[in-house]
């Protein structure tokens, strides 16, 4: 009774990993996906569309991004995004429809947007001290260059394509402050607006999140 319950349990094991490692479908070589999320992302809000060409493990990818605030979060938003990712997707997985993959992204962000009813403080008055301030709009433009590294995973149905991802990188900015009346005067800001707001260049962490919806030929 001992030997048969081995010989079971060794054939339930091995039939399990067997079932584990499908055999995968045919990957289709081209890819055109949208991007819903950027419709929503705050800082970056426009239309996404990416072209990507798959070969072996490996797949290049590039995309392109009318910035908008398609929902008016924000006034008066313009700009472009271009990016190039580069993907490696790992030979096994254990699902049939499914990858895995690790890639490296580089991407130039150019926006401008308005700021209406900004405070416009002297540069020399204490934060408490509004004396000779005013209320004013601005135009804000911003440019910035990120380089980021992410783990994703991508499913294919038929010519449906699902793929999400997330990472970590890091992103230089180059903020002006257009049409300000007195140049010399500094804004006050809230709390998060400083970090893409506040003129002058900085480097800052990037945590990239990605959804994308496509189809497969």
């Amino acid at each position: 009774m001992k030997k048969i319950s081995v010989i079971f349990f060794f054939f339930f094991v091995s039939k399990l990993v067997f079932s584990q490692h499908k055999e995968h479908i045919e990957w289709s070589e081209n890819q055109l996906k949208f991007s819903p999320l950027r419709i929503v992302n705050w800082f970056t809000p426009g239309f996404e569309l990416s072209y990507q060409r798959n070969y072996g493990n490996f797949a290049s990818q590039v995309s392109i991004a009318y910035l908008t605030d398609i929902i008016k979060f924000r006034e008066d938003v313009q700009g472009y995004r271009l990016s190039f990712e580069q993907k490696y997707y790992f030979p096994k997985s254990y699902f049939k429809y499914q990858r895995t993959f690790i890639s490296f992204s580089n991407a130039y962000n150019n926006i401008s947007s308005t700021r209406s009813s900004q405070l416009f403080v002297p540069k020399d008055n204490q934060w408490d001290d509004y004396t000779n301030s005013y209320i004013d709009d601005n135009k804000i433009n911003r440019q910035s260059v990120t380089f980021n590294v992410k783990i994703g995973m991508e499913f294919q149905v038929k010519r449906l394509l699902l793929e999400w991802g997330a990472g970590i990188g890091i992103a230089y900015h180059n903020v002006r402050q257009l049409n300000k009346k007195s140049p010399d005067y500094r804004i006050e800001y809230g709390l998060l607006s400083p970090m893409f707001e506040k003129e002058g260049k900085k480097v800052m962490p990037n945590i990239p999140i990605t959804f994308k919806i496509g189809y497969a030929f």
